[in-house]
């Protein structure tokens, strides 16, 4: 079985640069330094543990097996993991829905309230500093924000 220790045994074997990165956020989290954390964190390089791990390591196996799987790493992913209202909207946050259909909004923040009128297959997605609005079919290609937003040194 993998567990914690396994886990960061193989990223040190085989990503030791990521594993140096993870000890510094984790020291940044324990010391309370939410700056430092949030640039070693922008610091680590986007890549997937199926690339830096289970492709390199010895010590994992496959078994064949039948479950659903779903990629958490598009928004619209969220519309297929989280409860849907009647008209297929996924929401997380204070979100007032009207003749709208199949959104996913993200807008965890107190005290806002999302409110949609006639909009349909938008992915609305709300921090406190940045609002990104794309279509379902586009939510895929966020990363290409994301990286546009590292080169203007705005929040990612």
């Amino acid at each position: 079985f993998w567990t914690q220790d396994a886990f960061l045994r193989e990223l040190n074997a085989h990503r030791p640069g990521v594993f140096g990165l993870i000890r510094a956020l984790a020291e940044a989290i324990r010391a309370g330094d939410g700056a430092r954390a949030a640039e070693v964190f922008e610091a680590h390089p986007s890549e997937s543990v199926d690339y830096a791990l289970m492709e390199n390591t010895r010590s994992a196996y496959v078994v064949r097996a039948t479950f659903g799987w779903d990629d958490l790493g598009a928004w619209d992913s969220l519309r297929r993991s989280l409860p849907l209202d009647s008209a297929g909207n996924a929401f997380v946050g204070d979100v007032l829905s009207l003749e709208s259909r199949n959104n996913v909004v993200y807008a965890e923040i107190e005290g806002l309230k999302v409110c949609l009128l006639g909009v349909e297959d938008l992915v609305l997605a709300v921090t406190p500093d940045a609002l990104l609005l794309t279509t379902a079919q586009r939510s895929q290609d966020v990363r290409k924000i994301v990286e546009e937003l590292k080169k203007r040194g705005g929040p990612v």
